[in-house]
């Protein structure tokens, strides 16, 4: 989805029961997995395979670092991050987690105030509810598709939800008990509100509405009224695990796959798809040791060197006292803005960030249903899980956003 026009010029300023459940859940992208029965009954065929490649041959003086192979050398210094690159590959806006609390190890804490000290102090200073979300307003239609302001309680057929944020046309209510495959028919062959361009959401938009700070269900209710605390299909595939799909647990929020012969249900979506990837995305600068990486798509800057065995608190800390490429404002990924890294086309690692080691990595959001945990995304394969926050995980900071 072309949104350069959102995005130019932007700059995005109990334990031990849950640990045992992120094993669970861990998906093996380096070998076949046995598929379970899931304990409650979620991926686009992303078949993006952009593969435009500039040909022009201008030869004015250009210091442009575009990865694209056009021979420009104008002298201007943009790096055409908004502009080229949007108007060729998928941008989007990193969708809010909704988290607007803050939590210690265990329990409800208040948000502290900024700065955050190299000290540690105040302790767990730089979680996801002290950092702005991307605004996104959910919109209501009736069958006839007149709007619904406010949203009707109660959903009723052929009604539909448009997400300001995506653009994407969403079912108020979805469909039960279906395979993967069909699933991916009823949605290809629904007439609902008037349209018929309906199909399953890929990985990416489905994870996309989950509500962080939810949950039974971990979603927006008064959009999506009456959802199932139960999965739902996506139709992207599990490349790692033939035979498997992902799908979206709106009980709990996880991400995870499930054998596609498997009964799951189903929320059908309509709209131009968005999260396509590119072998150009990722814009590497700066000297060895110290190389940030621009995320073209998202507009935010990745810190390309990792940290390894830190707690959540430690993670939280790393990345606020963080000084870097000769920058200091870097903090720890709020969930959406890590999976957002997810390249469910490929595993091991499940990801095209540069050198990205196939780890499972901490976010700053804390898991609502048990704040004991935080969640985590897996680079093998794609999962997004949660893990105690007193366990280890690798680190990532990340600097921009609203």
């Amino acid at each position: 989805m072309k949104i350069e026009s959102i995005l130019r010029g932007a700059r995005h300023a109990p334990i031990a029961a849950c640990i045992v459940l992120v094993f669970l859940f861990m998906s093996s992208c380096s070998h076949e997995q046995t598929i379970a029965t899931p304990p409650d009954a979620g991926g686009d065929t992303d078949t993006d395979s952009d593969t435009d490649v500039d040909t022009d041959t201008d030869t004015d003086t250009d210091t442009d670092t575009d990865t694209d192979t056009d021979t420009d050398t104008d002298t201007d210094t943009d790096t055409d991050t908004d502009t080229d690159y949007c108007d060729v590959f998928d941008c989007w806006l990193t969708e809010p987690t909704n988290q607007m609390q803050c939590y210690n190890n265990s329990v409800l804490m208040g948000c502290t105030a900024f700065p955050c000290y190299a000290d540690g102090t105040p302790s767990f200073c730089g979680q996801d509810a002290q950092y702005a979300d991307n605004t996104r307003t959910f919109t209501c239609y009736d069958g006839s598709g007149a709007l619904q302001d406010p949203c009707s309680g109660a959903a009723n057929t052929d009604e539909t939800v448009v997400d300001s944020l995506t653009g994407l046309e969403w079912q108020r209510i979805g469909m039960i008990g279906k395979t993967w495959q069909e699933a991916s028919d009823e949605c290809a062959a629904l007439d609902w509100g008037g349209h018929t361009d309906w199909r399953l959401p890929s990985y990416h938009a489905l994870a996309g509405i989950v509500h962080y700070g939810a949950t039974e269900p971990t979603i927006d209710t008064v959009p999506f009224p009456g959802t199932l605390l139960a999965w739902f299909w996506s139709s992207s595939f599990d490349v790692g695990n033939p035979g498997s799909a992902w799908d979206v647990d709106f009980n709990h929020g996880h991400v995870t796959s499930y054998g596609t012969s498997l009964s799951g249900n189903v929320r059908c979506v309509r709209g131009v798809p968005y999260h396509g990837t590119s072998s150009v995305r990722f814009q590497v600068s700066g000297v060895a040791g110290q190389e940030i990486v621009l995320d073209q798509a998202t507009g935010l800057e990745w810190q390309k060197e990792h940290d390894t065995g830190r707690t959540w608190e430690e993670a939280l800390l790393y990345c606020e006292g963080l000084d870097y490429g000769v920058l200091d404002d870097w903090r720890l990924p709020n969930i959406n803005e890590l999976r957002g890294l997810v390249d469910i086309e490929v595993c091991n690692p499940a990801s095209g960030f540069p050198d990205i080691p196939t780890e499972v990595f901490w976010s700053s959001s804390s898991y609502f249903e048990n704040t004991f945990n935080a969640w985590q995304v897996d680079f093998e394969g794609g999962n997004v899980t949660m893990l105690g926050k007193v366990n280890d995980n690798y680190v990532r900071c990340v600097r921009g956003g609203p």
